[in-house]
């Protein structure tokens, strides 16, 4: 089993798409909008703040008549040009959550990148 960060190689430029991320806390209750049928297990939400941003599904619990955050979630997005290395720290759902070699953290998409073999 792979442990540790993989180094992928960025194979085609992507520009962040939400300048304002969402970002919840353990314990927020929030209401799903949409499932995402491109990106499964990533919903569209919307806070009691009437923040709205996407949140993987596995991170909600329903009680009641709420959906509840589990743990803490950061939405921020990186943007990256073609032949950029990332470091992927996680993967969820087509989306991987990368460090730059900036030291700049966010989620990126899969099909933008190919791992390097070593």
């Amino acid at each position: 089993m792979e442990t540790g960060p993989q180094n992928y190689r960025v194979t085609s430029d992507y520009e962040v798409s939400y300048k304002d991320p969402l970002r919840l806390q353990a314990g927020e209750t929030v209401e799903i909008l949409k499932v995402d049928e491109r990106w499964p297990g990533w919903a569209w939400v919307k806070t009691s703040g009437d923040d709205l941003g996407w949140l993987p599904l596995r991170l909600l619990e329903v009680r009641g008549a709420s959906q509840v955050v589990l743990a803490a979630f950061d939405g921020t997005e990186i943007s990256a040009r073609a032949g950029e290395r990332l470091q992927v720290l996680q993967d969820e759902g087509g989306w991987f959550w990368c460090r730059k070699a900036d030291g700049e953290e966010g989620w990126f998409p899969a099909f933008s990148l190919r791992r390097e073999e070593l």
